[in-house]
């Protein structure tokens, strides 16, 4: 009797990490990494509040170096708005795609003056589940 529970209880796990794997498998989604700086010196600006506002609506703030990361995003265009007290406050169109990183670098400009766009970093898309530096 007890070998009989033992076993059932292993395939019980068996069953429950191919489940596991197929959904890792079946991931295809993307990351959007970026950095908020200040438009005159050039240095991150830590705490920049930036939203995306399309869905999946999220929000984050950047760190102290002035970089943000949203993880787990599906593939598709995204509005993303980026504000800091006493700066420009910007609004953009991103696209991420499955299983790749989309990297930018985002001007704020103090007072109210228009943030400088993104400049995208088309050049530096990288898989997903490649960290950078």
């Amino acid at each position: 009797m007890k070998k009989k529970s033992t076993l059932s209880f292993w395939k019980q796990i068996a069953t429950l990490s191919f489940v596991f794997a197929a959904q890792l498998l079946l991931a295809h989604n993307g990351t959007l990494k970026g950095m908020v700086l200040d438009a005159e010196t050039m240095t991150g600006l830590p705490g920049a509040h930036v939203r995306i506002n399309s869905e999946p609506a999220q929000a984050t703030f950047t760190d102290k170096l002035g970089i943000f990361p949203f993880v787990d995003l599906p593939s598709g265009e995204f509005q993303v708005s980026i504000s800091y007290i006493g700066f420009g406050d910007t609004t953009f169109t991103v696209k991420v795609k499955d299983q790749e990183t989309t990297t930018l670098k985002v001007s704020l400009s103090e007072g109210n003056q228009p943030a400088r766009r993104a400049n995208r970093l088309g050049g530096h898309r990288q898989p997903a589940h490649h960290q950078q530096p």
